[in-house]
């Protein structure tokens, strides 16, 4: 739960990080979905830790697989959000220079390079 809890912290100061101001979410902004899918991710993981606990009793256990299964969804989301920045930028390689094609498409999975790159890139 230590784990999660800090997870969430991160994910959230990740959002903020790609934000304008703190209280006006990003949603256009590549970045600000990673973090938002990271979060829900961190959630469920973080519930499905605490519920872990009481795991002798039915619904518990039930909510604990159920909140891993959304934080399994949520970070598979987020791990292919970044795909569509990939497909469009090799579509259209003339506009982006070969440096951020190559640091976006080639360890687009969970880098931290990537992720800054990814940051404040916009969807169309």
């Amino acid at each position: 739960m230590v784990g999660g809890v800090g997870f969430i912290v991160s994910s959230w100061l990740f959002m903020l990080e790609t934000q304008p101001t703190w209280y006006t979410p990003a949603p256009k902004v590549l970045g600000w979905h990673i973090g938002f899918w990271n979060l829900i991710g961190a959630f469920g993981f973080t519930i499905c830790g605490a519920l872990g606990f009481a795991s002798e009793n039915e619904a518990a256990s039930y909510g604990s697989s159920l909140s891993t299964f959304i934080g399994s969804l949520a970070f598979l989301v987020r791990s292919l959000a970044p795909v569509s920045y990939c497909l469009e930028v090799a579509q259209r390689p003339f506009l982006y220079g070969m440096e951020v094609i190559l640091t976006a498409c080639h360890s687009w999975a969970a880098s931290f390079n990537c992720t800054r790159v990814l940051a404040n890139t916009r969807f169309l």
